[in-house]
């Protein structure tokens, strides 16, 4: 119950700072998207093995990436470097520049994951 608290309350953030970013003058624009795996969710979230996927990009990313205390290691399948903090966050800087971070959420097991991302 705890880890569905904590990505209830997760999520209610991102909400707020989505929505509180419009009105602050040195917020960054929250891009990404989300996704059900299609392999483990066909019935949706009550799917055992179901994983909803986050995908963030942009200034949100990078703002993870640089602030992840972990050291980037060389990802040739994306050509640039990637970040893992061994918990289900994964972000990436490609050799163009570009930040994306991506995580997961595990219904039947109420708790963050990797995400279904694939290179």
């Amino acid at each position: 119950m705890k880890n569905c608290a904590k990505f209830m309350l997760c999520l209610s953030i991102i909400l707020q700072l989505s929505s509180v970013a419009a009105y602050a003058e040195d917020s960054t624009k929250f891009e990404g998207s989300t996704f059900f795996d299609e392999d483990t969710c066909k019935k949706g979230a009550k799917s055992p093995d179901c994983v909803l996927s986050f995908n963030l990009s942009g200034a949100s990313a990078k703002i993870l990436y640089e602030g992840m205390r972990v050291k980037a290691v060389v990802e040739e399948c994306i050509g640039g470097h990637t970040k893992d903090d061994g918990n289900g966050l994964r972000c990436y800087k490609d050799d163009a520049g570009a930040y994306s971070c991506d995580f997961g959420y595990a219904f039947a097991k109420k708790k963050f994951t990797y995400s279904k991302v694939d290179c």
